[in-house]
């Protein structure tokens, strides 16, 4: 496999690329770097044409950047699966990647919606799934509700 050699012809800056990973191949990298590597992966010579899923996790307020987000990608042609995986701030802006993969049009406002993030340079940002008042519902410090608290509801 020659991803890390793929990544650096095209400029890219990885933290690190895992070919060996149990999940198969993990490239990790800044924010700033996140849109280049996807066009770098699409257009390259394994052509990895097709974003399955984005998604996000809260790693917790200990960690420098807890907010980590994952695209993965299937080269198809080549039977391949790859992720890419970045760091962000609680509250920071995350960047939309649509003009590569139109298919996270989705994923991306439910991801921003459910972590706090603030969403750039996607056609149709708004909230997707939650109200207003419940904000950030993935979040670990978001406390989780009783039994007694949702029956009282109904």
């Amino acid at each position: 496999m020659h991803v890390n050699s793929l990544l650096e012809a095209a400029g890219v800056e990885t933290l690190s690329v895992e070919e060996e990973s149990k999940i198969g191949i993990v490239v990790r990298v800044v924010p700033e770097q996140v849109h280049a590597t996807l066009l770098a992966l699409r257009d390259g010579d394994l052509s990895f044409e097709m974003l399955l899923d984005t998604f996000g996790a809260d790693l917790g307020a200990e960690t420098e950047l807890p907010i980590e987000v994952t695209y993965h990608l299937r080269s198809l042609g080549n039977g391949i699966d790859i992720r890419v995986k970045t760091c962000l701030p609680y509250d920071g802006e995350y960047h939309s990647v649509i003009d590569i993969f139109q298919s996270v049009y989705l994923p991306e406002r439910e991801l921003c919606e459910m972590f706090g993030l603030y969403l750039e340079d996607h056609p149709n940002p708004k909230r997707l799934l939650t109200n207003p008042e419940l904000t950030t519902p993935l979040r670990k410090s978001v406390q989780l509700r009783s039994k007694e608290e949702i029956w009282s509801r109904y």
